[in-house]
């Protein structure tokens, strides 16, 4: 085999640190009681070469109230997707789990797969069509989606 190896790897790491006084608008902040401590920490890895791309994420939150027990969400995402027709046609395919609470198993612990094509009009224009395979870890209901959106930048 003969050939060259060209591409890019790009990580990144964030850490946020917070004492919220008042519940917040999130499925998960909006039930704890304020006030609370949070911290977030998320990672990230992409690597492209060529038409094709990889990327992982992780992501760890934990949420401190004053008056109640610690809670801690997790979750990760793998993405990969490649270019039929370079700056085009693009195919995605996601795979991410996320638990919003590490004490429970419940409704709300999802794993979900998604299956996308991308239509890149142009520079700035970008039509989206996927559809998401969701699955729950109990009370599993028949919620799979499909979603066509439309991106423009400015």
């Amino acid at each position: 085999l003969t050939g060259k190896i060209t591409g890019t790897l790009k990580t990144g790491i964030s850490f946020a640190s917070s004492r919220e006084t008042v519940a917040g608008n999130s499925k998960i902040e909006s039930s704890l009681p304020a006030p609370y401590k949070k911290t977030l920490i998320q990672a990230d890895i992409e690597a492209k070469c060529e038409k094709n791309f990889l990327k992982g994420e992780l992501i760890e939150a934990r949420y401190n109230p004053d008056s109640s027990a610690p809670l801690k969400a997790d979750g990760f995402g793998l993405t990969c997707g490649c270019f039929l027709i370079d700056k085009i046609l693009s195919v995605v395919l996601r795979y991410e789990e996320y638990d919003p609470d590490k004490s429970v198993t419940d409704k709300n612990d999802i794993k979900w797969t998604t299956l996308g094509i991308n239509y890149f009009a142009s520079k700035k224009a970008k039509i989206q069509a996927n559809y998401i395979f969701k699955s729950e870890a109990e009370d599993e209901t028949n919620n799979n989606s499909f979603i066509v959106q439309m991106q423009y930048c400015f």
